[in-house]
């Protein structure tokens, strides 16, 4: 235990630059790779093996929902200070969902963890796509000259 202790504090400590000019690493920027690299793309494949059980529901199921945006975007198309209250919100979720991420991207990103978030993509999605929804049914209305 001893000549271990001896020969770790025995070895001159390299900085970053002295390591960049032997060709190795100084154990440092190990961690920060596995954060901003391997974290994020497990995120990426767990969030993606969540979608991919949506294909389990009916076409009906998917049919009532477009017919729910379609409704939803109709009504947000028509008033002009609705459709900027919405597009505020949407902002909003999208604001709330990247910041749900930052703690599991800290920690260790995985099916257990991640629950929450699927939540979140879903209620996203939904939103950009109503927004997307009444954003071409606004510019459709005032292309023909009505206004909205």
């Amino acid at each position: 235990m001893k000549s271990t202790l001896r020969s770790l504090t025995a070895r001159p400590m390299m900085s970053c630059r002295q390591s960049r000019q032997r060709n190795t690493c100084c154990g440092t920027h190990q961690p920060m790779e596995s954060l901003f690299i391997y974290n994020p793309i497990s995120m990426y494949g767990v969030l993606t093996g969540f979608l991919s059980s949506l294909n389990q529901n009916s076409v009906l199921h998917y049919a009532g929902l477009l017919a729910l945006f379609l409704v939803t975007a109709g009504f947000l198309a028509s008033s002009r200070s609705e459709f900027r209250s919405f597009a505020a919100g949407t902002l909003l979720v999208v604001g709330g969902f990247i910041v749900s991420l930052a703690p599991i991207m800290l920690t260790v990103p995985g099916m257990r963890t991640m629950g929450d978030q699927y939540d979140m993509l879903l209620i996203t999605l939904s939103s950009i796509t109503v927004l997307a929804l009444a954003s071409l049914m606004r510019s459709a209305v005032l292309l023909t000259g009505r206004r909205a």
